[in-house]
């Protein structure tokens, strides 16, 4: 299993494919999206962490390939189905793989907040209507059909700038829309008091990923997210090669219906 690719995606009888579906999601040992928790890449002075367990990624090929293998490439959080850009997250104190899971690019960096800033990977919305691995799987469906034409593009759109509506009221509630200054709020509790302050301010805040991910290899840095998009639009990708036109959109739409009819 850990070397074949992914199954290509098949049409229902009457055509229409939805990304959404249980067809297309496959959820480990949960019947509904788990979402991923705000975390760190890093350990602060905090022992242990009041406002949420410290992520930790594990990139060793001993411990990502027997992970991955487990997983069978699907997203622990939000059931995505891909053999490229998959990460390998758990506490802090994961030593082996047991404790370990396989997570999306998406889910991953809600746990690597402090990676975000720097990647320009991601920005802060208020949208409590929409759980944060729902939103991961929306937000590829949003970057796969936006770069199409038709009606599932301008869907796509219209959902898009809707979404980004919200970064307004995470700022009215945070101050900031900004993942670094999360960050920095995270680092800077220091009692149980603080922290549940913190918590309550959090209610309804999601990380919502952009279409960019820069990345530095030797002394290049470059946004990696285009290749990305390209593998999760080709064959051997999640959306198994299949154009937007062929995709029932009807679930994500209704997802959105009441923010789009606002914005």
């Amino acid at each position: 299993m850990y070397d074949q690719p992914n199954p290509p995606v098949a049409r229902p009888p009457n055509g229409a494919y939805d990304p959404l579906s249980a067809q297309a999601i496959r959820l480990n040992a949960h019947v509904s999206y788990l979402d991923p928790p705000f975390a760190l890449s890093f350990p602060t002075l905090l022992a242990p962490d009041p406002i949420t367990q410290i992520g930790h990624r594990f990139n060793g090929s001993g411990i990502k390939a027997a992970v991955t293998a487990r997983a069978g490439y699907v997203c622990h959080y939000c059931g995505l189905r891909a053999r490229k850009y998959q990460e390998v997250v758990g506490p802090v104190s994961t030593v082996t793989a047991a404790e370990a899971h396989l997570a999306c690019i998406f889910c991953a960096q809600v746990m690597a907040l402090d990676l975000v800033h720097s990647m320009r990977s991601g920005v802060l919305i208020h949208l409590p209507e929409v759980g944060q691995a729902r939103l991961h799987a929306c937000a590829r469906i949003i970057y796969v059909c936006r770069i199409s034409q038709g009606r599932a593009a301008d869907l796509a759109r219209r959902v898009l700038d809707a979404i980004l509506t919200r970064r307004a009221r995470a700022k009215a509630r945070l101050g900031s829309d900004d993942p670094g200054d999360l960050v920095t709020m995270l680092v800077g509790c220091r009692t149980e008091a603080e922290a549940e302050a913190l918590r309550r301010q959090l209610d309804g805040i999601r990380l919502f990923p952009l279409d960019r991910r820069l990345v530095r290899e030797m002394e290049l840095e470059f946004n990696q997210f285009p290749q990305i998009l390209a593998y999760y639009r080709s064959k051997d990708g999640p959306f198994g090669g299949l154009p937007p036109k062929d995709m029932d959109l009807r679930a994500f739409e209704a997802t959105f219906a009441g923010l789009t009819a606002t914005a």
